[in-house]
């Protein structure tokens, strides 16, 4: 997120540059939607222990739009950045790894069954971090 990309840039720059937002909070995002999920998933048993998520907060309904928020809004902030900074299509190489979050999100926001979460769980967080790794490795070659 935040701290991990923009402290990274600046411990290896000594320069701050406000547009790296943008990729910082997607990152964080995609980071956020992996816990969305397991969120998720144990909500009945969270909410049963007293332990009180954002998503036993906002009820199964918005935290499954809330999903679509963190992985549609984690995309399109990188792709945001990507198109005002890349001078090559290297950097476009992530978009492939954001077709398996969409999908994931969609079985997310359609299923009721924890076994199909679990999956999703695990597809979100390789997608996430290969998405991540694509864009980092995109704009090295850039």
């Amino acid at each position: 997120g935040l701290l991990g990309v923009l402290g990274t840039y600046y411990l290896f720059t000594r320069q701050f540059d406000p547009l790296l937002i943008l990729p910082a909070a997607g990152c964080g995002f995609l980071a956020t939607a992996v816990l969305n999920i397991n969120n998720i998933r144990d909500m009945d048993t969270d909410i049963a222990s007293g332990k009180r998520t954002f998503a036993a907060r906002i009820g199964r309904s918005w935290a499954r739009r809330y999903h679509w928020f963190l992985v549609l809004g984690g995309g399109l902030m990188a792709m945001i950045y990507i198109a005002w900074r890349a001078q090559t299509a290297w950097p476009w190489l992530c978009l492939p790894a954001w077709g398996p979050l969409i999908l994931s999100a969609w079985v997310v926001a359609t299923s009721q069954d924890p076994v199909l979460l679990d999956k999703q769980l695990k597809r979100t967080a390789i997608s996430s971090l290969l998405f991540n790794l694509l864009l980092a490795i995109g704009f090295a070659l850039d």
